[in-house]
């Protein structure tokens, strides 16, 4: 269960299978043959100034800044057997301090530092434990338009996009933010755990190397696309090389209408039972939110999403993504479902959501999914359940979330999420419903 919270050399003689490589510049194309921009609209931008916020001086040049959070979560039958008495009840203090040195315009160093310990209040024998952890979240420095357009940073950083469809990861490594108007490109170099993350713990760390190159492209002045390449090198037989071109794009197609396109291809090759196999796949996920002008602001949500099959072999995420997003309202959520929050491989995902605000920043989601295996297959890669399918069936479930988010307060934060997850055929009979319930609330000083 996951708590609800929140440079080797690059041989370019390993790169796998180059079939993929043509679609990038094609997808590039694509991308920006989309929309022209409109007179005037704004640039693609960046944001650099990563939370917390560093708004408190000390001297002239050196600010700080820290957030205190409490998360919780309790999850019951994620081996869908309720005759086991699987339960999870976890609560976990976080105090996050952040530091900014900036002397002038074009130099910044940040550094970011969290202490956390997790709680648990009630676990199976099998459960997690107490741990605290003191972790080096952050700590890069950052050349800002050293020239006209041209922007570096090197360092552990935040690769993000704004779906956290293929990344949301802190990686050490560099990478430039190159800005030519309506277009931008970021060419970066990273892998995990370069150097120690956690301080009191031993670290499983990801010596994967990440080669990618982003195209972004302002539509205009309220919707972007973008075409990405990404290379992961594994560097042993144990790991995987793999390949992903991609599209994505999102943003207000219409007043009150918003949506986000997410498509991807991966080629190369991974570990399996059998050694090593060759992996190919598409994925597709496509969002559209539309916004009632009436009292407390109802939408309504459509969603479909789509990881072709064939087990390990076909289509997979990055490894890299988180899958939150908001669709109107004023917090982010796992879109997939909260308490399977799954993978999207050998995968179908229908979705439908109905939300409101009471207020400009409050917010309240109720969300539907159902899922399908693109192929019968007997594992469901990378969820939060601890069973597997049978394998003799498609149809694994259903799952309904409600989302609740409070920004109502400069300086407080706050979620609360419900999720059940009502396992299908495809699952042994008689198997129970997985519960997950969570919470986050955040102060900034």
């Amino acid at each position: 269960m996951v708590v609800l919270l929140r440079l080797a050399p690059l041989p370019l003689a390993s790169v796998p299978r180059p079939i993929g490589l043509g679609l990038f510049p094609a997808l590039l194309f694509a991308s920006i043959s989309l929309g022209t921009p409109a007179r005037g609209q704004e640039t693609v931008s960046f944001d650099f100034d990563d939370p917390p916020e560093t708004n408190i001086p000390i001297t002239e040049h050196l600010s700080f800044g820290v957030e205190v959070e409490l998360d919780g979560l309790h999850s019951e039958n994620l081996d869908l057997d309720g005759s086991r008495g699987d339960k999870q009840t976890e609560l976990e203090p976080i105090v996050d301090l952040a530091f900014t040195y900036q002397p002038n315009e074009i130099f910044r160093s940040y550094v970011d530092v969290e202490l956390a310990r997790r709680e648990v209040l009630q676990s199976s024998p099998d459960g997690e434990s107490d741990q605290t952890s003191l972790t080096l979240v952050e700590a890069y420095v950052t050349l800002r338009e050293i020239v006209e357009g041209v922007t570096l940073q090197v360092g552990r950083q935040q690769f993000q996009d704004e779906l956290q469809w293929y990344f949301d990861e802190e990686l050490d490594g560099a990478r430039a933010y190159l800005r030519f108007g309506a277009l931008a490109l970021e060419p970066s170099i990273s892998q995990g755990g370069l150097a120690e993350e956690d301080f009191l713990n031993k670290d499983d760390s990801d010596d994967v190397t990440n080669a990618f190159l982003i195209a972004r492209y302002a539509l205009n002045e309220d919707a972007e696309t973008s075409s990405y390449f990404l290379f992961r090198d594994g560097h042993d037989r144990a790991q995987e090389d793999l390949v992903f071109v991609g599209l994505q794009s999102f943003g207000e197609l219409a007043d009150n209408f918003d949506y986000w396109v997410n498509a991807a291809y991966v080629t190369g090759t991974a570990k399996d039972d059998e050694g090593r196999s060759d992996v190919e796949g598409v994925g597709l996920d496509l969002f559209a939110t539309y916004a009632f002008e009436r009292d407390w602001e109802p939408s309504v949500t459509l969603g479909f999403a789509f990881g072709s099959g064939g087990g390990d072999k076909g289509f997979r995420q990055t490894g890299l993504q988180e899958n939150e997003a908001s669709f109107n309202g004023e917090t982010r959520f796992k879109y997939y479902g909260e308490a399977l929050n799954p993978e999207l491989s050998n995968l179908g995902i229908l979705t439908a959501g109905v939300g409101v605000k009471p207020s400009d920043e409050t917010s309240l989601d109720l969300v539907y999914h159902y899922y399908w295996q693109a192929k019968k297959a007997d594992e469901l890669r990378d969820s939060n359940l601890e069973t597997e399918p049978q394998g003799d069936r498609r149809d694994l479930g259903h799952g309904l979330d409600l989302i609740f988010g409070l920004a109502e307060y400069e300086r407080i934060d706050a979620k609360a999420v419900a999720g059940v997850f009502l396992p299908g055929r495809a699952f042994a009979s008689g198997a129970d419903p997985a519960l997950f319930l969570g919470f986050e609330l955040q102060y900034a000083f």
